[in-house]
């Protein structure tokens, strides 16, 4: 049997709040923003991609920017698996309006953060 599509709630950086998300075996989705801000430039890129045969989600969080103490970097790799009849693992949270939804159960895979101003002072 072929996977299906799999849908879940996820926090969503562009709106600071959870958005329903539909996500097609193999295809990878692809969210980001930034621009300027009061001290410096801020970017961010999140994906989602529902592995080929359809037993995990992966999700990939990345910012970098420079503000007044320099260029910074973060990142993290989590996973979600999916089971055998092909729901995602889940647990309860609250939107925005109190309301209970189940969003997706992540777990972290890596996660990195580079301070450069730190890494060229020895630090």
């Amino acid at each position: 049997m072929a996977p299906r599509n799999v849908r879940i709630w996820d926090w969503h950086p562009a709106t600071c709040g959870l958005v329903k998300l539909t996500l097609r075996p193999g295809v990878l989705l692809v969210a980001y923003g930034g621009g300027r801000t009061d001290e410096g430039w801020h970017h961010w890129r999140a994906t989602w991609e529902l592995a080929p045969d359809g037993s995990e989600i992966y999700h990939t969080m990345d910012a970098r920017g420079q503000d007044c103490d320099g260029r910074h970097s973060a990142g993290s790799d989590w996973r979600c698996v999916i089971d055998g009849a092909g729901w995602p693992d889940v647990r309860p949270s609250e939107d925005a309006d109190g309301n209970l939804v189940m969003v997706a159960r992540w777990q972290e895979a890596t996660r990195y953060h580079r301070d450069f101003t730190a890494e060229a002072a020895g630090y």
